[in-house]
């Protein structure tokens, strides 16, 4: 799996899980030498086509990125200012 990570500005990072052996005793990415090469960087390409460039200048691709300031005090309602009646 992969995608924009805000935590690292909108850098495209991949996540590739392998669990278990082969007959051989080789995992999947040890049975393919060419892990890399053969199937991350297709991969991070698609991603970075899916995503576009994550570096202020697309517009489609900033809006992809949460952002993650916490909200101010003033954004949260007290509970006894509320007014829960129903009009």
């Amino acid at each position: 799996m992969g995608g924009p990570n805000p935590m690292c500005k909108g850098d495209i990072m991949t996540l590739s899980f392998h669990h278990g052996k082969g007959h051989d005793g080789l995992s999947f990415k040890a049975s393919n030498p060419n892990f890399h090469e053969q199937y991350l960087i297709p991969f991070e390409k698609h991603l970075r086509c899916a995503f576009g460039h994550i570096d202020g200048t697309s517009a489609k691709s900033s809006s992809l990125i949460p952002d993650l300031t916490p909200p101010a005090p003033s954004d949260f309602a007290s509970p006894n200012t509320q007014d829960d009646s129903e009009e």
